[in-house]
């Protein structure tokens, strides 16, 4: 057994994912199914199972991921113990975000405004449940996610079962996106018919495989395409509409970069007779007291919504 091994199956508790917990620790999915295989193995018992709702413990990797958690937290310790911490009196701003290019850009705007007093900022990119968990785990001051407008009352669910607060910001038409490599990409009309589709492939993150994403593609009325293109990351999602005929499902309102330049190897079009949309929005713990650095965030991200 190695601590690795340890961090690895906390990662996966995290996600729920073998492709995000491998992306996160810089895995391949190949290797981090073997070296949980292997632990399992030494054990003698099951850790994970496999669901349509992604991977979740069994009742004894829940057990040992507890007991994982106070290890790793003291081995963590033992490995600062002689070298200068960070300056204490330095502000944290820790966000957690789906991959929203612009809360990004926000981040990003604030920290340059406090040249004077710099601050450590933290970006995290998760799924969905990954923003969820980082928040309700204290890892992220606030979180930033959104969701179909028919999977509301579930979400709210669950984030409320995990102690926090969403506040809605904005309603997002679902769009399509285009990269250069797409015939369509150089249109000059903003709304496209989804069997104007059927000849291209789809890319997907791995996120979608499950649960409120399975069906996404079928809920906006695409139930043909040319094929699909798995990917867990931003940048590998940017890279299969770049360099294929690719379209993918996403959000768009324009409204959000107003202040920043929209990515322009990317084109949307929305969906015509799409009667979904995306509802997107903010999560903080309903104990928490925002900081001023928090609040002056979400002013960013918020302005001219």
């Amino acid at each position: 057994m190695q601590i690795d091994q340890l961090r690895q199956l906390i990662e996966i508790s995290r996600t729920h994912s073998i492709n995000q917990a491998a992306s996160n620790l810089y895995l391949s999915q190949p290797n981090l199914s073997l070296s949980i295989k292997n632990l399992e193995t030494e054990l003698g018992c099951s850790l994970i199972l496999r669901t349509n709702r992604g991977v979740q413990l069994t009742p004894l990797g829940e057990d040992f991921v507890d007991y994982a958690k106070t290890i790793v937290e003291q081995f963590d310790h033992l490995r600062t113990i002689g070298h200068p911490s960070r300056d204490p009196n330095m502000a944290v701003l820790s966000i957690a975000n789906m991959c929203f290019k612009f809360v990004s850009y926000s981040a990003l705007e604030v920290f340059n405004r406090h040249q004077s007093d710099p601050f450590h900022l933290v970006l995290q990119q998760l799924y969905r449940d990954g923003v969820i968990d980082s928040v309700a785990n204290e890892a992220a001051e606030i979180g930033f996610i959104n969701f179909l407008n028919c999977y509301e009352s579930d979400i709210q669910k669950q984030i409320q079962n995990k102690g926090l607060i969403f506040t809605e910001m904005s309603v997002d038409p679902i769009a399509i996106i285009l990269g250069q490599g797409n015939p369509l990409f150089n249109e000059t009309r903003e709304i496209m018919a989804v069997e104007e589709l059927e000849n291209f492939p789809m890319v997907i993150y791995d996120e979608m495989d499950f649960y409120h994403y399975s069906d996404k593609a079928r809920l906006v009325g695409i139930s043909k395409t040319s094929g699909e293109i798995t990917v867990s990351s931003q940048a590998e999602f940017w890279d299969a509409l770049s360099y294929t005929s690719a379209f993918a499902i996403s959000s768009y309102n324009p409204n959000h970069y107003k202040h920043f330049e929209y990515p322009s190897r990317a084109r949307h079009f929305y969906i015509k007779d799409c009667k979904y949309v995306h509802k997107f929005g903010w999560l903080m713990r309903k104990t928490g007291v925002l900081s001023s650095l928090a609040k002056e965030c979400l002013a960013v991200v918020g302005r001219d919504l």
